[in-house]
């Protein structure tokens, strides 16, 4: 663990302090063996002096005392040497502990810097925020809704769904097991196909099925696709006249599947700036008036005919919903007028609220089946247990977690950012996916 600044000049001063006191014993020792030294040599002079013998023996006394300064001289100057390379060390190392301390003050400068650097983009972001709020007030009709109410939205469209689907569907389902393999595998889209088990709720599921089919036709077709009203907004100026209404269809779904495609370029490139464009350009379409009288109507006519081809959309997408296998489901046949009319409306509801979402600068997932978790969990905020398990699961809420999900009757709707087109790798769940286990 990294000692505060403080901490470490304090460490480093007292260890300092330490060696100095250290080299202050050794000399002191060293002075102390140099004065008995002293001390013998004077006592050894002193019995020379009284010493009364022969040349002989003064010669070899005066050879000792010879051999004994070689001796003295040699022990000081290695003592010295090793006191010196150890006062070099030492000297080194506390160089060295002062670089280190230095290079800690030259980070904490650094790492300053880096805060206040740090802190004033902060308040760059936040003022940009700021603005951001500023210019929602300026467009209300722009103004994002709470994620409650986006929620409600969602679950009232849910709700409308499935009555029509409980009113609308086939009541029994003991076909199931001789329709064609190809119908069977279309229905793989929301269903994970298992004999026994569906064999003891024949009665329950022609509803489950039918309204799995259509969610998930409309969140695959209106609420995945920004752009799914353009082939109806698109003017048909480069169609021929004489030519029949499905070829101007046809070349209008060729100048959307460009604008598809340069959306998915430029969110490839840069996501913020990529979804910023998706953004602005369908405000562009739902502009707010303001202007002259002259303009005013103009900008009225962008916007009424914006609605007019989500509404189109809609009815079309609808018409491509009752061509699918769905129909097998719907107990009318041919399907009565307001049958009819009472699934555009949930289809035109769901344009609608599709279109005010894709106005945020955030994007949206729909997770089907092919992304939910193969078993369900209670405490997976993915994962709501359909209505029929309601009754078990009110003594137990884990009473069926880890059993199989084998029908997603209503998708997971995922938004990826926030609204000023940030932060896309935080994620929230608007609708969560409905699953039936058996």
């Amino acid at each position: 663990m990294t000692r505060p600044i403080g901490e470490a000049k304090s460490t480093t001063g007292s260890s300092r302090e330490k060696d100095i006191k250290l080299l202050g014993q050794q000399i002191h020792e060293r002075d102390h063996i140099i004065l008995t030294q002293k001390n013998e040599l004077a006592a050894l002079s002193k019995t020379i002096k009284n010493l009364q013998t022969d040349d002989r023996t003064l010669k070899e006394i005066d050879n000792r005392w010879k051999e004994f300064q070689t001796f003295m001289q040699v022990a000081m100057e290695t003592k010295l040497g090793v006191e010196n390379r150890s006062l070099n060390y030492r000297y080194k190392s506390l160089l060295e502990a002062s670089q280190s301390i230095e290079d800690v003050l030259r980070k904490t400068e650094n790492d300053l810097a880096d805060s206040r650097e740090r802190e004033s983009q902060a308040k760059d972001s936040l003022r940009n925020v700021q603005a951001s709020a500023f210019r929602f007030e300026d467009q209300p009709q722009w103004s994002p809704d709470s994620d409650d109410a986006i929620r409600q939205q969602l679950t009232s469209l849910e709700k409308h769904a499935k009555t029509w689907c409980r009113v609308n569907c086939v009541k029994m389902l003991s076909l199931l097991g001789t329709l064609p393999a190809n119908i069977l595998h279309e229905w793989e889209a929301v269903l994970r196909y298992d004999a026994k088990i569906f064999a003891l709720y024949d009665q329950h599921l022609p509803q489950l099925i039918l309204q799995a089919l259509l969610m998930d036709y409309i969140y695959g077709e209106i609420f995945a696709n920004s752009f799914f009203f353009l082939p109806w907004r698109v003017q048909s100026q480069g169609v021929e006249e004489g030519k029949e209404a499905g070829a101007d269809l046809t070349a209008r779904r060729d100048q959307y599947e460009v604008m598809a495609g340069v959306l998915q370029e430029f969110t490839q490139g840069n996501l913020e700036e990529g979804h910023s464009w998706r953004c602005n350009f369908l405000r562009l379409l739902d502009p707010k008036p303001k202007g002259d009288e002259a303009e005013l109507r103009l900008l009225e006519d962008t916007k009424n005919r914006t609605e007019m081809a989500r509404e189109a959309a809609a009815s079309s997408l609808m018409d491509g919903f009752l061509g699918t296998s769905a129909a097998f489901l719907i107990s009318s046949n041919p399907v009565e007028r307001t049958t009819v009319d009472n699934l555009r409306q949930i289809f035109v509801t769901a344009a609608h609220l599709s279109y005010k979402l894709w106005l945020r600068k955030s994007y949206l997932e729909a997770q089907t089946i092919q992304r939910i978790p193969d078993e369900y969990h209670h405490n997976l905020g993915l994962l709501r247990a359909h209505s029929l398990h309601n009754a078990f699961l009110e003594d137990d809420e884990a009473g069926l977690d880890g059993y199989p999900v084998h029908i997603v009757v209503h998708p997971a709707l995922i938004v990826r950012g926030s609204s000023d087109g940030t932060n896309f790798e935080t994620t929230r769940v608007w609708k969560e996916a409905v699953v039936w286990m058996g």
